[in-house]
């Protein structure tokens, strides 16, 4: 909202489903312009020689995504276009020689992640060797991903080495994620249920099932005895 009141903002963005279409005249409270469709599989992208992980060849390569995005970028009303997760990285390609610099905020270094989960698993199981070579394919991809930036963002400082280990003169940037606490505590909520705590997360994405199960088993037991009837969603 900071960023729209001195800047104009446009967004396209993927919808899980028809029924988040309610949730779209919110982003237009802060953008100029918001292009949305539901997200379905490209299983017509062509990835030849298994180049690019299924995630993001499969799952975030709409072709309308694509055609809209080049259609705004190619119509010379932007500064500078902000690419948001490794996934919608993979479009850039089709924007990055039309004179805009491009910009791209990488929540986590997928190459990096892989790797915790490679070295935890048992020796030689099926596992570690598909997780090998996930991990050959995933650092290869986003190394040549993000030579196509003008700029890269991580949101810590362990995944900006990581990237700088393999590409020392990327530019990069951190900007760590964090909460406004004063804007926050403003917030006037109805219905707020006392000693409750909730945690928000895409659970397909396996760091935060972890983060979920060590919350559970070695902090909430913590919690309880202070509180005892605290509650966790």
């Amino acid at each position: 909202s900071l960023l729209s009141q001195k800047h104009e903002v446009s967004i396209l963005t993927f919808l899980e489903n028809t029924e988040e279409i309610k949730y779209v005249a919110a982003l237009k409270t802060f953008c100029k312009n918001v292009i949305y469709m539901v997200r379905r599989q490209s299983l017509k992208e062509p990835d030849y020689f298994h180049i690019i992980p299924n995630v993001v060849v499969k799952e975030f390569c709409q072709p309308e995504m694509k055609a809209a995005l080049v259609n705004e970028v190619y119509s010379g009303k932007y500064d500078i276009v902000q690419f948001e997760y490794l996934q919608m990285s993979y479009l850039v390609r089709s924007v990055k020689n039309l004179g805009v610099p491009v910009l791209w905020v990488n929540h986590e270094v997928q190459h990096a992640a892989l790797w915790r989960e490679f070295k935890v698993q048992k020796i030689l199981s099926l596992k570690k060797i598909e997780l090998f070579f996930r991990w050959m394919v995933m650092l290869s991809f986003e190394l040549y991903t993000a030579k196509k930036f003008n700029h890269s963002i991580t949101v810590t400082e362990d995944d900006n080495n990581e990237l700088r280990k393999y590409l020392p003169k990327l530019p990069t940037s951190i900007i760590p994620l964090g909460v406004d606490l004063e804007l926050t505590r403003s917030y006037k909520l109805a219905n707020v249920a006392p000693h409750s705590l909730i945690y928000t997360g895409y659970f397909l994405h396996s760091p935060n099932v972890d983060a979920v199960k060590y919350f559970v088993r070695d902090i909430l037991p913590k919690i309880k005895n202070e509180i005892p009837d605290v509650k966790f969603y």
